[in-house]
């Protein structure tokens, strides 16, 4: 019989203690760019096809690339998304850092910054992105920093930003964030995080 090592999976429930930064002068209004799919195109499947829409570049930024994406939708207005991202710097990127963007009209504009203000040094590696929007439309980006997990929240659709960290004692992967939005539930608005601690090389 196989001996498994114990794994610890961190859940920790919000009500944060948050201190805030603002982040107004960062804020960058415009429209979407297309990329390098301009147009929508026909993907052949197993069974039938899909129709896929054009590659949008939500904030364009000729040096800074944005991968390992996340993103959600205001629960009462579909037209309201937030959006989080890794970006680093272009030909030779620092340890990369959290971008934030937020659409109030459907992704015609988008306002955000490829770097959350409440992460200073850039000396530590930022990575692993989610994100949330309550029913009141405060913003949430979950993921960590050095050794922190941590949440930010946003309650001024994105002009300033507060944080709560966890220090980590292990190493830590791909933490993830959800919001419980259904109205009229015990636990309405409560937001939930959880990360994976390594132990001898395994992740859960």
């Amino acid at each position: 019989m196989k001996k498994l090592s114990l794994l610890l999976l961190f859940l920790f429930v919000a009500n944060f203690s948050f201190s805030a930064v603002n982040n107004s002068s960062d804020l960058k209004t415009q429209p979407a760019q297309k990329g390098k799919t301009a147009e929508s195109r026909v993907v052949q499947l197993k069974k039938g096809a899909a129709v896929v829409g054009p590659n949008i570049q939500i904030h364009p930024n000729a040096v800074t690339e944005q991968f390992e994406p996340s993103i959600a939708t205001h629960p009462l207005n579909p037209n309201i998304v937030l959006s989080a991202a890794v970006t680093q710097n272009l030909p030779t990127p620092p340890l990369s850092r959290l971008g934030y963007y937020y659409t109030t009209d459907s992704g015609v504009t988008w306002s955000g910054h490829d770097t959350l203000p409440t992460h200073s040094n850039l000396g530590l590696l930022m990575a692993d992105p989610s994100v949330g929007v309550d029913l009141d439309g405060n913003l949430f980006v979950n993921g960590f920093y050095g050794s922190e997990v941590f949440v930010v929240r946003s309650t001024d659709s994105g002009a300033t930003w507060n944080r709560t960290t966890v220090t980590t004692t292990t190493g830590r992967e791909k933490p993830h964030l959800t919001v419980n939005t259904n109205p009229g539930t015990p636990h309405e608005n409560h937001i939930y995080a959880a990360t994976a601690y390594q132990n001898t090389g395994f992740f859960f």
